[in-house]
């Protein structure tokens, strides 16, 4: 309550003056009443019959109202911060009142999930919170400006069996398979035959929900286990498994290390920091969602192909190792199966609403190339001599879409910027990353490098040449990177001209621009329409009319927010989907082969009608199925 004006201090200060007011109501006594707790303010209650499920039970409203006159100054006629509170021992929690949609699947779902979840006060204009005794029950219920929940974090259970550890998975021999993997999908099964066993003492109108949940978890278990045998009777599946195991594992040693060594605010230690890191270890539904996937990512005709599978955890919980591990797998067996030129080419495209969201996921992305990259460089007899890259994909305002020349005065384009930038014209970066993504070591005006490609000994290499500009190279300043310019450059293209030339396996981009199809022939390219491959330059030219192309279109397609897409974004995103499917699409014998399209979200609603209308997909799985 707003107290007397302090004279004493000068501007106008105000003493707040705490104000408490208690009374009891005996509810049998009238079915409205009211109060004066102080001058002008009224508590006023009203009591109606209800019921909390099949018990009777009495609704209680209560009513603060300020009525003091106007004063000058208003505030001292204010109330601050005011609460109700509410406290009985015949306190009744009821169950929503909002009876779910039964003809709705999510409603009915939720109606399943959460039928002993109760209410046990409204706000009215104002958030209400009850408050929990140490026993459990629920004696007092109050008003609150900020209330608070406790939301249980998701951990996997420990008692399931299987090998985790991507270092031993990244070395598992074929015979071993059954014996490392099998016991996840085992596990899976039992416990959904348990739940199986508990519908029957569900009430009535949960069964057939829970019924079909059930029949969506024993599908997954099925396909888990149908990833399982692939890996166990496919050589070429098991050794892009192992590699791209050895791929997010070393991504993910550097990650940590980097973060280890920014809290002690030193840089990176090559030859200690990434050993001494524990190794990734996979979360249950991670690797569990990984080898889901296998068979429609293997075989392009198989059903899985056409489903679209929506990775559905809180965030935080390890979406994007899950996903990012499937892109690892997609683009080393694309090159295990095709060879050299045929398995090159985009491989994943992977696309997000927001550009924030875009280069905070590059990095992470970007980590998992550099290190699949190193592998190649091991193995280039298996693996090939074309680099794996990664690609940003996005507008002109973010990344520049020309390489530009001395001549070209157009301040967008990658000669002008990396001028400006060498010059202090400006102290915008010319891309938007700002350090190297393997080391952590913050970028120098060094760091961008502009240039051509010459062949030696039947491999490119990069030549710095500011007049004949093929490519914006970036470089780690740290000598001891693996990526300092002397040992390689990053994998990552940031320039449009150099994308559609070098076709690089992964590109990350905003949804907005796919409008760029109709718009720039090159774009053909990241879809496998190129008719030429030269190992020193990339791809040229597009192939005639009427001609397929020399590669195959991306071979899977990541939607990462999936529930950003809505409303007018949908709508129009829904169109550009028509194209892109369009041009990724192939037909072999009679059968079209489509993109396998996996999304992931923290939030998930309607999410097959949402999907049905995005991508003309009939089949969605969430994942983990509820």
């Amino acid at each position: 309550e707003g107290g007397a004006r302090d004279a004493r201090e000068q501007p106008t200060r105000w003493i707040r003056e705490p104000f408490a007011w208690e009374d009891e109501i005996a509810l049998a006594r009238a079915e409205e009443g009211r109060c004066e707790p102080a001058p002008g303010v009224e508590l006023r209650w009203l009591r109606r019959e209800t019921h909390a499920g099949n018990e009777p039970a009495l609704l209680l409203s209560f009513f603060l109202t300020n009525r003091r006159a106007p004063t000058r100054p208003r505030d001292e006629a204010y109330l601050f911060q005011p609460v109700i509170e509410v406290e009985s021992e015949a306190l009744v929690g009821r169950p929503d009142p909002r009876r779910p949609r039964f003809d709705d699947l999510d409603g009915r779902i939720n109606a399943l999930h959460y039928r002993d979840v109760v209410e046990w006060a409204v706000g009215h204009g104002i958030a209400a919170e009850p408050v929990f005794d140490p026993d459990g029950r629920v004696r007092r219920v109050r008003t609150s400006w900020m209330p608070a929940v406790e939301v249980e974090r998701v951990v996997p259970r420990t008692e399931i069996r299987g090998t985790f550890s991507a270092e031993q998975l990244g070395a598992l021999e074929q015979s071993a398979v059954r014996e490392a993997l099998a016991p996840l999908a085992e596990d899976y099964r039992h416990w959904l035959r348990e739940q199986r066993e508990r519908i029957a003492a569900l009430p009535e109108e949960h069964r057939e929900t829970a019924a079909l949940l059930v029949e969506a978890g024993e599908r997954a278990a099925a396909r888990i286990a149908a990833g399982i045998e692939r890996l166990a009777g496919d050589a070429t599946a098991l050794e892009a498994f192992r590699v791209a195991n050895r791929a997010v594992d070393a991504a993910a040693r550097r990650r940590r290390a980097i973060d280890a060594a920014a809290r002690r605010r030193r840089a990176i230690d090559e030859k200690r920091d990434p050993a001494a890191v524990p190794g990734l270890v996979w979360r249950p539904f991670q690797l569990a969602f990984w080898l889901l996937n296998l068979e429609g990512l293997c075989d392009p005709r198989a059903e899985d192909r056409e489903t679209v599978d929506l990775l559905f955890f809180p965030t935080g919980g390890g979406k994007t190792e899950a996903y990012l591990a499937l892109a690892a797998f997609a683009m080393v067996h694309r090159r295990l199966v095709h060879g050299e030129p045929g398995g090159l080419g985009l491989s994943v495209l992977m696309r997000y609403t927001l550009r924030l969201l875009t280069l905070d996921q590059l990095l992470r992305a970007a980590g998992v190339v550099c290190a699949l990259e190193l592998e190649r460089q091991r193995d280039p007899s298996r693996l090939g001599r074309w680099p794996f890259e990664i690609g940003l994909w996005v507008g002109r305002a973010a990344t520049p879409n020309r390489l530009g020349g001395p001549r070209d005065n157009d301040p967008a384009t990658a000669y002008r910027r990396v001028q400006d930038h060498l010059n202090d014209k400006t102290k915008q970066l010319p891309v938007p990353i700002d350090s190297c993504p393997w080391c952590g070591t913050a970028f120098s005006k060094q760091s961008f490098l502009l240039g051509r490609y010459e062949l030696a000994n039947g491999a490119q290499r990069f030549v710095c040449d500011r007049h004949t500009i093929e490519d914006l190279r970036l470089r780690c300043p740290n000598p001891a990177c693996a990526f300092d310019g002397a040992s390689g450059y990053l994998p990552i293209l940031t320039v449009d001209d150099a994308i559609y030339a070098r076709l690089p396996a992964f590109v990350i981009a905003t949804v907005d621009k796919l409008a760029a199809l109709p718009w720039e022939k090159r774009t053909g390219a990241l879809f496998g329409r190129v008719g030429r491959f030269d190992p020193r330059s990339g791809f040229t030219p597009p192939p005639r009319p009427g001609e397929e192309g020399l590669l195959a279109p991306p071979d899977l397609v990541i939607q990462d927010e999936l529930h950003l897409v809505s409303g007018p974004l949908g709508t129009m995103v829904g169109l550009f989907e028509t194209a892109l499917e369009a041009v990724a699409s192939r037909t072999r014998e009679g059968a079209v082969i489509r993109p396998k399209i996996v999304a992931s979200t923290a939030t998930v609603q309607r999410a097959a009608e949402q999907v049905k209308k995005l991508y003309g997909r009939a089949r969605t799985e969430l994942f983990p199925p509820p």
